[in-house]
């Protein structure tokens, strides 16, 4: 039998089906239906860092860039909700654990979190739902709220799902991309099962695999890294109204997953360049021992119902940023991701990035990514 190359065309290839991906081709659904859209991935939607990710989405940003993309992502979050209220999304208050001479310079790092130092009711409300939680010596507890939770890998589904109703929006699973070429007013996409397609443009959202696989020497060259990302799982779980909290000096929280019926505590560890493929990954006894030191200082009583927890990784710019760009040596290739463990909490930002430097916007109000370079994304074809 000869099998004909068929060569299908597409007006935007998205590879990787995790929650950039997913949100991209929402996205794009939503501002050019018109378009054909290709979503492509080696496994299933939300099946690689996405799958493990915590999802709480504090309105928390390092620097101002972030800060801004955090403002977008909670626009973008808050109106999802209120157009499809079966969404795996919900709000979820938090107590932010800091010390009292970080207080300004911390405060300052969150978008709209009517911060406040709680009162004698609010602690004794915040005590009876973590009975054993303590401050330490000079540390306070502060009130906030606009934070969500959400469930990464019904939220990927979800929208992929939605986008795909008329058709217009397909998902390939099992989709390996190998190779991405230039072509004349496009670009040339190998599969791994021998398969191309053609696309006016391509969005690389490829979450830790961002630095191999295409485009993955122009992520190495602007200094994207990967690094491993940890938490801990507590057979413990509070009342289903409890707040995350997040502990300021550590740069950890501890979230209640309601559906798991258990806390996650989500700490940072410092372990880079580590391998890519999650399945090498492992908690390690560094990872146990400071995981156990951050629940000692704060909630003793929890160190004994630590069974395991969950190790993936990431991407991450130099300043933690989230990386998007457009390959200046090929003709609409965007890299989006280094989202440095942020991925759902920013993902809307990123995609609406990636969007408008492949053009989608040249018709629609200022970018966000105008304002901040002064650059507007251009299309040639």
């Amino acid at each position: 039998m000869v099998e004909i190359d068929d060569v299908k065309n597409f007006d935007l290839a998205i590879i990787g089906a995790g929650i950039v991906g997913a949100t991209t081709a929402w996205l794009a659904h939503v501002h050019r239906p018109e378009w054909h859209v290709a979503v492509l991935d080696r496994s299933f939607p939300g099946d690689g860092a996405t799958r493990y990710s915590a999802a709480l989405d504090l309105p928390f940003g390092r620097n101002a860039r972030q800060r801004n993309m955090v403002k977008r992502s909670v626009s973008f979050y808050r109106d999802l909700k209120a157009g499809y209220s079966e969404l795996p999304i919900r709000e979820i208050p938090f107590v932010l654990v800091v010390h009292e001479k970080d207080i300004a310079t911390t405060v300052a790092a969150f978008v709209d979190a009517s911060l406040h130092v709680a009162g004698a009711q609010e602690w004794n409300q915040v005590r009876l739902q973590y009975p054993d939680l303590t401050l330490p010596q000079g540390y306070v507890a502060m009130m906030g709220s606009n934070a969500r939770h959400s469930s990464p890998v019904q939220l990927t589904s979800a929208l992929i799902n939605k986008a795909s109703t008329d058709g217009n929006v397909q998902c390939w699973e099992g989709a390996e991309v190998q190779h991405v070429a230039d072509i004349p007013c496009s670009q040339m996409l190998s599969l791994g099962d021998g398969r191309r397609i053609s696309a006016k443009r391509v969005v690389i959202a490829t979450g830790p695999w961002l630095t191999c696989g295409p485009g993955g020497a122009f992520s190495q060259a602007a200094g994207i890294r990967i690094k491993k990302v940890a938490a801990m799982h507590i057979d413990r779980y509070p009342p289903p109204d409890a707040p995350a909290i997040y502990f300021a000096a550590e740069d950890a929280f501890l979230l209640p997953l309601q559906d798991q019926q258990k806390l996650l505590l989500s700490f940072t560890v410092q372990q880079w360049d580590c391998p890519v493929e999650i399945s090498r990954l492992r908690i390690d006894p560094d990872d146990r021992k400071l995981a156990l030191s951050i629940l000692n200082r704060y909630c003793p009583g929890l160190i004994e119902h630590c069974p395991g927890g969950r190790v993936f990784c990431d991407a991450y710019s130099q300043d933690r940023a989230p990386f998007v760009a457009r390959i200046s040596t090929s003709h609409n290739l965007v890299v989006a991701g280094a989202c440095s463990g942020s991925g759902v909490r920013l993902a809307p930002a990123i995609a609406l990035e990636a969007l408008e430097l492949s053009g989608i916007s040249e018709a629609q109000t200022r970018t966000l990514y105008e304002e901040s370079t002064g650059i507007r994304a251009s299309t040639h074809c």
